[in-house]
């Protein structure tokens, strides 16, 4: 948005409406030409523009004489604040957003037949993000991955082994593309040159990742290609599922350093594709309450490969909400064999996944890179009771002249299709409550470290060698997930304990829902709580007719008597 308002804001720190009459005239003057009567770049031209507008004020009654004498001596006093496309809440959002619409606008004209320009022509957009959760989520980002970053450091400095800028391979490649290098390569410069030039330290500015702003330092251009590799990223989305809403979005840690959005990146999903698996397992006919053998298979069929589970824990039989709950890898691969891949890759484009998925059985380990805003809409249909809601962040754009551009309508809910039965989601979120809810759910930590007291369903979710960690869940009110890696799968953490998803992505969530149950202006949520299950639903979870699934309380230490399994009453 450019004008008065955004001017206001910039030079004065305050609405147009607050504006002091010295002040206002300090804006209008600068209309005849911007940049000569600039306040902070030209104040002595833009004062004497400001008292010419302040006289023609006097003149036509607006200001009395004696007003005007004293106003015209007054200093020009700003509370210069510029908000450029790099600072503000939503950097990654503004320019997703940015981006739609010079694309969406090329099939609309004015009325003069003349394309529409979105900085000029006073358009009026109106978007779905609530700035409030905007502003928790990018402080609930900021403040957990200063944490994550410290840890990431640490790691490094004590694992000789591991470089914290990736490896060589990838050093190099950067560097190549460095603007210096390719200026000296392209002034023929020697090779003695190029590398003398790269490991000579030089003024620079670089982004302090402590504090994340702009620090001066003296730095080899290699150095500085270490240390920008060497940053992890994030990606946080939020949405309204019943509605489709987004209602916050940050696709990085700093737009001015990294732009590249992480709501849009494809990254590996790990553990939080089970959840899509299993909805298919149970939509084909298989029985939540059968056992699977935790054993450790090598399928010759697939060349003799052997998946291992994280802990390398075996033995015992589990159910499907066993399996999801400590995360079973064994079990999700049996799984997927029995209901074969294709189904499992239905059932995601229908939960609005639309990357490409390979049809093997590797996908029940999460191998297969989605982006967030996939993932994200994947568990919204599961906590919407199975219907995909559309997710959308623009709701009407305004003319000037306040007519309605067309085609850029919410959608109803009405519309969203069904993915699954409701009965099927239902068991589902009630497999996903237990994740965080059971003492060896993978994501235990939510209640026991990080003291949230709100109905929550959620997966964590970790790929190969810890390079991308993942939390998505929901509440009765919104789903949520994050993403947390390095901005290259070669920058990683060496250690599973400090990365994987429920130490990096799953505090950022909780950190943003501690903020927004916290909060007097969302006090009505902390009350919501799940739909209840209807009576089937619950009679097909209840497999051994001794405890309801509706009282949440796991079957431990339960055995049923008919079935003399070792480890059974785990699940």
């Amino acid at each position: 948005m450019f004008g008065i308002k955004t001017a206001s804001n910039r030079f004065f720190n305050k609405e147009p409406k607050n504006l002091k009459p010295e002040q206002a005239a300090v804006l209008v003057g600068m209309l005849k030409a911007t940049t000569a009567y600039h306040p902070f770049k030209n104040p002595e031209r833009s004062k004497e523009r400001r008292n010419v507008v302040l006289g023609r004020m006097e003149k036509h009654g607006f200001l009395k004489k004696t007003e005007l004498d004293s106003l015209q001596k007054l200093p020009l006093k700003l509370d210069y604040k510029p908000q450029t496309h790099n600072e503000g809440d939503g950097t990654h959002f503004r320019e997703h957003l940015r981006l739609e619409l010079e694309e969406a606008l090329k099939k609309y004209t004015k009325p003069d037949g003349s394309d529409y320009n979105l900085y000029t022509d006073g358009l009026k957009i109106y978007t779905t993000i609530d700035s409030r959760l905007q502003h928790f989520a990018e402080k609930a980002a900021e403040a957990e991955m200063r944490r994550i970053q410290a840890n990431y450091f640490k790691q490094a400095k004590k694992d000789k082994l591991t470089k914290s800028y990736g490896n060589e391979d990838l050093l190099n490649q950067h560097v190549k593309l460095a603007d210096r290098a390719r200026t000296m390569r392209e002034r023929k410069a020697s090779k003695e040159e190029v590398a003398k030039a790269l490991t000579t330290p030089t003024k620079m500015t670089i982004l302090n990742w402590k504090t994340g702003l702009d620090i001066d330092t003296m730095l080899s251009p290699i150095d500085s290609v270490k240390y920008y590799l060497s940053l992890l990223n994030t990606g946080f989305l939020a949405v309204d599922y019943k509605t489709g809403k987004i209602l916050a979005w940050v696709g990085g840690v700093n737009f001015k350093y990294a732009k590249f959005d992480h709501i849009k990146s494809r990254r590996q999903v790990g553990s939080t594709f089970k959840p899509i698996l299993y909805s298919q397992a149970l939509e084909s006919g298989i029985d939540p309450c059968k056992h699977w053998h935790n054993e450790h298979i090598t399928y010759e069929e697939f060349d003799n490969w052997a998946p291992k589970n994280v802990d390398e824990q075996y033995g015992g039989y589990y159910n499907m909400e066993g399996a999801l709950r400590r995360s079973i890898n064994t079990i999700a691969v049996q799984v997927i064999l029995e209901t074969e891949a294709e189904p499992v890759v239905e059932m995601a484009k229908r939960m609005g996944i639309n990357s490409p998925i390979p049809k093997e059985a590797g996908i029940a380990l999460g191998g297969v890179d989605l982006t967030l805003y996939e993932m994200v809409n994947a568990f919204s249909t599961i906590a919407n009771r199975g219907k995909r809601p559309i997710l959308h962040h623009i709701t009407k754009v305004e003319t000037k002249e306040g007519e309605i551009l067309k085609g850029f309508a919410s959608p109803k809910p009405k519309s969203f299709v069904a993915a699954m039965s409701e009965m099927h989601a239902d068991m589902i979120r009630y497999f996903l409550i237990q994740v965080i809810e059971a003492k060896d759910g993978t994501a235990h930590r939510l209640r026991s470290q990080f003291t949230l007291n709100v109905p929550v369903a959620g997966k964590t979710g970790t790929s190969n060698d810890n390079r991308d960690g993942w939390f998505i869940g929901f509440t009765p009110d919104i789903c949520f997930g994050a993403w947390v890696g390095g901005e290259h799968p070669q920058v990683r953490f060496s250690e599973t304990r400090l990365g994987q998803g429920s130490s990096t992505a799953m505090p950022i969530c909780t950190n943003f829902l501690n903020q927004v149950y916290g909060s007097k202006q969302y006090v009505k949520w902390g009350k919501n709580t799940f739909p209840e299950m209807d009576t089937i639903t619950l009679d097909k979870l209840d497999c051994y007719g001794l405890r309801h699934p509706k009282d949440s309380i796991l079957m431990d230490s339960i055995v049923a008597p008919t079935l003399q399994l070792p480890q059974l009453g785990k699940d």
